[in-house]
């Protein structure tokens, strides 16, 4: 593990406050959880914190409530602790966001970059209460955000995210929200592979069961 983002998980884990990056530094090298030969530790570990949030978006270890001034990511630590019941909920949407205003959304892009980072998963975008299109992303802000001036751009005022880390899950859910739904935007339905298919299994029952009412 990245010896800043270590230092700072531990800092943070003692403290029910969020910290400035500064305080956080000062007290790991203080207590010699962190230690570093360069100029501007503080600066150093600011950019690795960023970095994590970034790149792991709801998935990090830390969130960001001012400026340079940060907490530790209950929610995400939470989905740690063991459960008396064995639960797979969580273990392939990490994060979500439902239904958010277009303009606002617009607005704030670069500070959703702060809580969505470069996170992957399925979008949804809404003209008033009905889904109007359903998309797969690598980047969901960069794909989004694309929509904001290509053909789609005038028809949708709302967007849900459904961060999905595990991506080469995506595109069945994406295919199965498209045969449901049959969002307008979309101009395709979906494509499962062809020896997935069970009709062929179904007609064979059928044609047993016409054999057998003609035997009887």
């Amino acid at each position: 593990m990245n010896k800043f983002r270590s230092a700072a998980i531990q800092i943070l884990s003692s403290s029910r406050r969020a910290l400035h990056v500064k305080e956080i530094t000062r007290r790991a090298l203080k207590k010699g959880i962190l230690k570093t030969t360069g100029a501007t530790p503080a600066a150093s570990m600011n950019a690795q914190i960023i970095t994590d949030i970034q790149k792991k978006g709801l998935a990090s270890d830390f969130v960001k409530t001012g400026p340079s001034k940060y907490k530790l990511n209950r929610k995400k630590r939470n989905l740690r602790k063991p459960s008396s019941k064995p639960t797979l909920k969580g273990a392939l949407v990490t994060g979500y966001l439902e239904k958010k205003d277009r303009k606002g959304f617009e607005l704030l892009l670069p500070r959703y970059n702060e809580v969505i980072g470069g996170s992957s998963g399925i979008y949804a975008l809404y003209k008033g209460k009905k889904l109007y299109y359903v998309g797969l992303a690598q980047n969901l802000l960069n794909r989004v955000a694309w929509h904001l001036k290509d053909r789609h751009k005038k028809r949708w005022d709302k967007v849900s995210f459904f961060v999905i880390n595990r991506h080469r899950f995506s595109k069945d859910i994406e295919t199965v929200i498209l045969r449901i739904a049959e969002p307008k935007g979309n101009g395709t339905r979906g494509k499962f592979e062809k020896h997935y298919e069970l009709q062929d299994k179904l007609n064979q029952i059928r044609r047993e069961m016409k054999d057998l009412i003609k035997r009887v």
